[in-house]
């Protein structure tokens, strides 16, 4: 019996010893893995939006595009690097049609490996296409009607090589119109069905991700496919951010893309027998103070061309001092901030009272700025309500309006909108007893 005792006593030490063994194996390879520089790095861009000049305040001005232009081309520069570096725009690039040209002509002087699009990009999805074409550019994108023919530049999936390593971008394509669980599982099997098949002959799968977070989420808690992708890359997330953050759930990496332009986030990749054995992200911000030349001539001539069609419609904008301007007007510069706008519920201000039978002084003092400026109330249809200047301010002053058509780097700082004073007029413990509370979320909804 004692014997017997010794034996199982002495199995255990060995099991220990041998299960210690192997952790510290293990250990020391990851070790190993990671203290090598990375096999693969992608550097992030994303959501400018059109925004390719700031104002003149020197924090703002180095998220300018000419600015980021010149990090770019000096990181690309550096040989080593670049030849384990991917350079992707993770889409949401464009504000108007003008823009496009704009941006992709960048990607292409910059030596993008690959362009994903977003939801902005398929209101000029023709351009954005004519424009890939004539660059010979990668796009990235699904469902894009009028697409036959440009398979060879535009498609779901792309499989991207550096040095021996493959690493394949799939992206999500726009959301479903619908939430019902029959028309998103249909759509995200497709989805899975490319990842899958990318999985199988590459070293890494990238999915770009335009769905909310609440329905990436559901798909991921409902499937596997957290054990085919390797990172999801994603424009939503359940907060707004000020910097990329680099998280991990549902089996997968997931790089959070912020509203700042700056810093940019830099996804590295540490590949061990063909597989991704360790990732982690840094970011990367430019120390240059010299924009880019070639990109700065390119930005001027656009907002140039602007500022021409601005002035042809002065006598139009500078009226605003003394008829009401609807928020049309400013559509015809800020296209993609008025489509944003329409999808609120400030857009529909006025119609909530006509639907509530409530359309009266008390109540229109708040929910019509046409009311506001002039004691009439001629549109009650969506597109009447809570407007720019009711939250622009300044810009009810036509002088004011004069400025803003500046050249953005040639101006000062538009003051930034204090949501106190601005809100809480209307928002008041009467009507929005939660609003201090809720604050943040309710500033998400409506900020672009």
């Amino acid at each position: 019996m004692k014997f017997r005792s010794t034996h199982i006593l002495l199995l255990a030490l060995i099991t220990i010893v041998i299960i210690g063994i192997i952790a510290n194996f293990i250990i020391t390879s990851q070790r190993a893995i990671i203290n090598r520089p990375p096999d693969i790095e992608i550097l992030v861009t994303g959501k400018m939006r059109g925004r390719f000049e700031f104002c003149g305040c020197p924090g703002e001005r180095a998220q300018s595009l000419p600015m980021r232009a010149q990090a770019i081309k000096g990181l690309t520069l550096t040989p080593q690097l670049r030849e384990r570096l991917l350079l992707i725009e993770s889409g949401n690039f464009t504000s108007d049609r003008e823009s496009v040209e704009v941006a992709m002509r960048s990607f292409k002087m910059l030596g993008y490996d690959l362009v994903s699009t977003a939801q902005s990009e398929q209101f000029y999805i023709d351009e954005v296409l004519s424009q890939a074409r004539k660059l010979n550019m990668k796009l990235l994108a699904r469902d894009i009607k009028g697409n036959e023919g440009l398979s060879d530049i535009c498609k779901p999936v792309w499989v991207l090589s550096r040095s021996q390593y493959k690493v394949a971008f799939v992206t999500s394509g726009i959301q479903p119109k619908s939430n019902d669980e029959r028309t998103v599982m249909a759509k995200w099997n497709e989805v899975m069905n490319d990842v899958k098949s990318a999985s199988g002959n590459t070293n890494a799968v990238i999915l770009m991700n335009y769905w909310d977070w609440g329905l990436i989420e559901r798909v991921l808690k409902e499937t596997d496919a957290g054990k085919f992708i390797t990172a999801i890359i994603t424009h939503t997330s359940a907060q707004q951010l000020n910097r990329p953050e680099f998280q991990t759930n549902f089996e997968t990496h997931f790089l959070l893309l912020p509203e700042r332009l700056l810093p940019m986030p830099l996804l590295r990749l540490w590949i061990h027998r063909g597989k991704v054995r360790h990732l982690n992200m840094t970011t990367y911000s430019p120390s240059v103070e010299i924009p880019d030349e070639e990109i700065k001539m390119l930005v001027s001539a656009y907002y140039r061309k602007r500022q021409e069609r601005l002035k042809a419609q002065w006598l139009t904008i500078v009226r605003r001092a003394k008829e009401y301007t609807t928020p049309k007007e400013c559509a015809k510069c800020h296209e993609s901030e008025y489509r944003h706008w329409m999808t609120t519920k400030h857009a529909t201000a006025v119609l909530t009272l006509k639907k509530r039978h409530r359309i009266e002084p008390d109540c229109l003092k708040c929910h019509s700025e046409e009311f506001i400026q002039t004691k009439r109330l001629t549109m009650t249809d969506k597109g009447s309500g809570v407007e720019c200047v009711s939250c622009h301010v300044e810009l009810k002053d036509p002088v004011k309006v004069k400025e803003h058509g500046h050249m953005p780097s040639e101006r000062a700082r538009p003051p930034r909108i204090d949501p106190i004073k601005v809100c809480t007029p209307c928002h008041d413990k009467e009507h929005s007893p939660q609003f201090d509370v809720k604050l943040s979320d309710y500033m998400s909804k409506v900020r672009h």
